[in-house]
């Protein structure tokens, strides 16, 4: 896993984020600076013999580093990607304007400290961990200690993107409002490959969040052919109870009380399988 780092404060803000991340995931990555060289690299990988490529996924803290690349770099890059099942993950961070290589135009809000719900696309196929669960106020942070936020628009006539994420106004919630929000006023963004066999996906800003600490997470499942992380959606749940049988003489519990009535009632319960075995599920 490579984390293409650039040293302008606001991006080692986030690839400081993205590290700590990672470890916290327990996900093997590399760092590397901003220049050709670590791409060049991967052109030893694109020779027949080679099966087995030395990344599973490639993060783009800035995307403008990716854009600033060298044309035959980027086209090292795509190849490097198709060949390997590889996925690329772009961070917006401080980019405005017009992205003619993807078809993205970034927007800025209006105001840094607007009132905003931020919405999960329920269908989307990049969820994995993240669940819909209605709407949720995008978060103030304050200046210094966060990313900024980014709209991405797009023409889905043009760009089969899907919206993951996106961000509406809570005062004006009338239903073209809504589906004029998917297209101009999204946060994340994923593209399956279906144009040229990459799999992307982009992020607006807005770290930390902890919406888009999910979302990364489904996005390194998503974009990588192998998983990166040690971690499963299996969770178990340990119940202690040998404190009721040592409590006061009359109102200590006994065997017969807990397998008459404890055990029953655990069982009955839909999200418990073989008893205590629980699906993490948000």
């Amino acid at each position: 896993m490579l984390v293409h780092k650039s040293w302008i404060k606001e991006r080692s803000k986030l690839s400081h984020y993205v590290a700590r991340f990672l470890d916290g995931l327990r996900a093997p990555y590399v760092v590397s600076e901003v220049d050709d060289r670590p791409f060049l690299d991967l052109k030893e990988d694109l020779k027949p013999d080679v099966t087995v490529g030395r990344y599973s996924l490639v993060i783009f803290v800035d995307i403008k580093t990716y854009l600033e690349l060298k044309p035959n770099v980027q086209q090292i890059v795509r190849l490097y990607c198709k060949k390997f099942a590889t996925g690329l993950l772009f961070f917006i961070s401080n980019h405005v304007g017009a992205i003619p290589e993807f078809g993205i135009e970034v927007i800025k809000p209006q105001k840094e400290k607007q009132t905003l719900d931020v919405e999960v696309n329920e269908t989307s196929k990049l969820l994995r961990i993240t669940r819909r669960g209605g709407s949720v106020l995008k978060p103030y942070v304050q200046k210094g200690q966060g990313t900024r936020w980014s709209f991405l628009r797009y023409d889905p006539s043009v760009t089969p993107y899907e919206t993951v994420e996106y961000v509406v106004n809570r005062n004006k919630r009338r239903e073209r409002d809504l589906e004029i929000a998917v297209t101009d006023q999204a946060t994340v963004l994923l593209d399956d490959g279906r144009k040229d066999g990459v799999k992307k996906v982009f992020f607006g800003g807005g770290f930390p969040f902890f919406l888009h600490t999910m979302l990364f997470m489904d996005s390194l499942e998503y974009l990588s052919p192998v998983s990166p992380t040690v971690f499963s959606l299996e969770r178990y749940l340990q119940i202690d109870v040998d404190d009721i049988f040592i409590s006061k003489t009359g109102i200590r519990m006994k065997k017969r009380d807990v397998l008459v009535s404890f055990i029953p009632v655990l069982c009955t319960w839909p999200q418990i399988n073989k008893f205590y075995k629980l699906e993490w599920v948000f």
